[in-house]
């Protein structure tokens, strides 16, 4: 990377890279990935367990337009609407109502090992 910035001696520059990441590539910048939407695996309806991987990064998760979930056994969770938008929260075990025109997305947070039970009610 090259770059000039009088006065600013080109402070806060970070490379992006692409690494492979469980076959499909990611994007880092500095400590962060950004994963492909195409690629985050969609919840089927019923009772299911979701394990945090040895490297520690959350799990996400695509979920139907309708219907509710309920999660144990997360230090945290999210779930997010179509737009990204946060809808709902919790820490621990909790359940959440799914509403929308689009998919939604649940973001779930473990040190790794952690095996979080998931129940997608239509």
């Amino acid at each position: 990377m090259f770059l000039l910035i009088p006065q600013n001696y080109g402070r806060d520059l970070s490379d992006t890279a692409v690494v492979t990441t469980g076959g499909e590539e990611w994007l880092r910048q500095r400590s962060v990935l950004y994963r492909p939407l195409a690629g985050v695996p969609a919840l089927a309806p019923g009772e299911s367990t979701v394990t945090i991987g040895t490297e520690g990064f959350n799990e996400w998760r695509t979920l139907p337009a309708t219907g509710a979930v309920s999660i144990n056994g997360a230090d945290c969770w999210r779930l997010y609407g179509a737009d990204f938008k946060q809808k709902a929260a919790g820490m621990g075990n909790g359940s959440a109502p799914l509403s929308g025109p689009g998919p939604n997305y649940l973001i779930l947070f473990g040190v790794p090992g952690t095996a979080i039970s998931l129940n997608l009610a239509p």
